[in-house]
């Protein structure tokens, strides 16, 4: 009996001691899985958040316009809307326009001057400045406004009854639909029209 009592104080000493050991090792090992975490966290830019906010990712993101924001990054445009400060207004044709047209837009011509002739065409419904409905509205209470696009073609933003619409030089009307979609480098419309094809 007096070998089991210093035995089984062995035991308890040793067991205790092996526990405190144990309990000293594991928030370390929690530590350092907090430190590995925080150091894969990956750093925004300012490019980063200015692109996020840019007109170009809200064209990106509005579903009804997803192919012309398609044919403007094919063009290479899409810098331009992603990082400049503009700020810029875009008249986007909505998907059922463009694939109204099909193969219209590029018919008998090679693929770098389809490419070309794409960029002029999708530049034919950006403009500089800052138009949102309001402004344009203010604006046409003196009449037609004039705006001149990125490939230095004009539009004429006019009134019809209730709706805005929108004429490129060719004499297209186009009316707009959805409006007011604001990113932080300008302002999009969505029109129910191609503005300019060959």
């Amino acid at each position: 009996m007096k070998l089991r009592i210093p035995a089984l104080l062995i035991l308890a000493l040793s067991i205790l001691f092996i526990s405190c050991k144990t309990d000293k090792e594991e928030p370390v090992q929690q530590e350092q899985a907090v430190e590995e975490t925080v150091e894969k966290k990956p750093v925004r830019t300012i490019e980063d958040i200015k692109k996020a906010k840019s007109v170009m990712a809200k064209l990106m993101l509005t579903k009804e316009c997803s192919r012309f924001s398609s044919y403007l990054v094919t063009v290479g445009l899409t810098d331009k809307l992603f990082l400049e400060d503009g700020p810029f207004t875009v008249f986007a044709p909505t998907d059922d326009v463009i694939e109204r047209l099909g193969d219209k837009l590029n018919k008998g011509l090679s693929q770098q001057q389809k490419q070309d002739s794409l960029a002029i065409m999708l530049k034919g419904h950006i403009v500089e400045g800052y138009y949102d409905t309001v402004n344009l509205v203010q604006a046409l209470k003196s009449g037609p406004v004039k705006l001149t696009t990125l490939n230095g073609s004009g539009l004429t933003i006019s009134k019809k009854g209730s709706e805005i619409m929108v004429e490129s030089e060719k004499g297209i009307s186009a009316k707009i639909g959805k409006s007011d979609i604001i990113g932080g480098n300008g302002v999009i419309h969505l029109i129910d029209n191609f503005l300019g094809s060959n």
